[in-house]
């Protein structure tokens, strides 16, 4: 309208009644003006653009975290079971450290869209106190009392009740949903058999992110033996045994010049002489059990590769710059609890949990984590595990309401992938933890590469085929076959009793 008024003005000012033949190209010219002023400032000195549709925000339809029902339970109660050692995964208030806040407002947002309110019965549970473990959930389940709708427990003996027909087939109830990624998917994959799957380690417990196995390297180290990027070495494929093996051995000196190496000397490598040891099944891609054509399991331990991994492996730790009783292991995930040798920069390799990133920030000196090397360049992935005494979600037979049961623990699973992980996972690791952006880079790929083998998960039921390897690697003992052949008979016995469980089981 502005626009237009001003127009008339402009004409009425340069029309002239004598000479039409001039108006017809005044009238041209203004025309052409006003075009021109149109598309540059709206026709005035000032903008005065409207603007409503540029700023009216977009419509987005962010898609909902879960498809949970409606559902209210009436206050009532959900008693979790879970060892005192690991209570910080499920029962903590408020401290003012991130993890913790969220660990206590997950647990307020689960109780208040459900109307639940959520009570942790501690027990001892370290590996020395499974029997008062299990035994609650036991005597609960003979009781038939439904004292727990959910347990938390030890992975390495929580197989045990799985097999006493104790706990429920998780893939029978309703509202939890395994193959959801707050879960851990390759554990479904590998332990289910026959259609039953009683335990489920996932995003709702720390310790499962805590306990995996990676490798530090010490970044002083390998700059004085101008050891070239280990990052592009893993990116490349190339990060192999043979490859730690040749690194490793360049690091090595009699550093107090007493004629013996201990633990006052450098080394190119150390581990300790037990739990880490026997982890390289799974970087290594050695399948302790498989499954066969009917979906049970059989072994598959026995292999010319596995034999020709524990001769490098015995190299390795044989090897004067090898150091074996680096840490006292430490079911806690902690690592180096009675060693310094690593933040004194008298290591270059160590292989320890994911969570021990956590105990080194005082390190003056900058560390590197990268994952477990590959058997060859041939191996596809990089693989690592978890320790055995990380937590596991599980359910008595004799839950008050199975529905619930699951519903409970599907939304706490939920919760924490998306409100408790990433501050565990971003903040106290990848920022906190790692020294550097590659590292963060490296803990995605770590993180992504977890396995689970049916037959080390059932080690204590198989009557130890997890400690086998690292046994040997610590005797020095090359002779895989050897020692197969005497374990063999109690190995096949013990996965078909394990096997007919599973067949029966309801």
């Amino acid at each position: 309208m502005v626009c237009s008024v001003r127009m008339q003005i402009i004409l009425l000012i340069f029309w002239n009644k004598e000479d039409p033949q001039m108006n017809k190209k005044t009238i041209c010219t203004l025309l052409a003006l006003a075009i021109l002023l149109a598309s540059t400032t709206a026709c005035g000195g000032t903008a005065s653009t409207d603007t409503t549709a540029d700023t009216t925000p977009e419509v987005t339809t962010e898609p909902p975290r879960d498809d949970l029902p409606d559902m209210t339970f009436g206050g009532e109660t959900f008693n979790i079971l879970c060892r005192t050692e690991w209570a910080y995964e499920f029962d903590v208030e408020e401290t003012g450290d991130v993890v913790d806040d969220a660990i206590w407002a997950r647990n307020r947002a689960v109780e208040e869209r459900f109307d639940v309110k959520l009570a942790f019965t501690h027990v001892n549970g370290l590996w020395d106190d499974r029997e008062g473990f299990l035994g609650a959930i036991s005597t609960s389940v003979m009781a038939n009392d439904g004292a727990y709708d959910m347990v938390a427990g030890y992975q390495a003996y929580m197989v045990t009740p799985a097999l006493e027909g104790l706990l429920l087939n998780i893939l029978t109830m309703e509202h939890i949903d395994p193959e959801a990624k707050w879960w851990s998917q390759k554990c479904v994959e590998s332990t289910t058999v026959n259609g039953k799957l009683f335990l489920l380690p996932g995003d709702i417990a720390l310790s499962l992110w805590e306990s995996i196995f990676v490798m530090y390297y010490n970044k002083q180290l390998a700059k004085e033996y101008e050891i070239d990027d280990l990052y592009a070495l893993v990116n490349d494929g190339k990060w192999t045994h043979d490859k730690l093996y040749e690194l490793s051995t360049k690091v090595s000196a009699d550093v107090n010049g007493d004629s013996q190496f201990d633990e006052n000397d450098l080394y190119g490598f150390a581990s300790s002489n037990d739990n880490h040891a026997r982890v390289w099944f799974a970087p290594y891609d050695l399948p302790i059990t498989t499954r066969n054509a009917d979906g049970f399991m059989e072994m598959s331990y026995n292999t010319a590769r596995t034999h020709n991994a524990l001769e490098k492996l015995v190299q390795l730790y044989s090897a004067q710059s090898s150091y074996k009783k680096f840490m006292e292991f430490d079911e806690l995930h902690s690592g180096w609890k009675g060693s310094n040798m690593f933040s004194e920069n008298r290591v270059l390799f160590a292989p320890a949990f994911l969570q021990t990133a956590t105990k080194l920030r005082a390190m003056e000196t900058d560390f590197g984590i990268i994952p477990l090397p590959k058997f060859d360049e041939n191996q596809e992935d990089y693989i690592t595990t978890v320790h055995d005494s990380t937590s596991v979600v599980c359910f008595p037979k004799t839950v008050k309401n199975a529905e619930m049961s699951g519903l409970i623990a599907e939304a706490l699973c939920i919760y924490s992938h998306y409100d408790v992980i990433p501050e565990y996972y971003e903040l106290t690791l990848k920022t906190k933890g790692a020294r550097d952006e590659e590292s963060g880079e490296m803990i995605d790929l770590i993180r992504d590469s977890v396995m689970f083998d049916f037959g080390a998960l059932h080690t204590v039921p198989m009557n130890g085929t997890i400690d086998l390897l690292g046994n040997l690697i610590v005797q020095g003992n090359t002779n895989f076959a050897s020692k197969y052949a005497s374990k063999e008979k109690s190995f096949e016995a013990n996965l078909a009793a394990i096997n007919e469980a599973y067949k029966n089981a309801e």
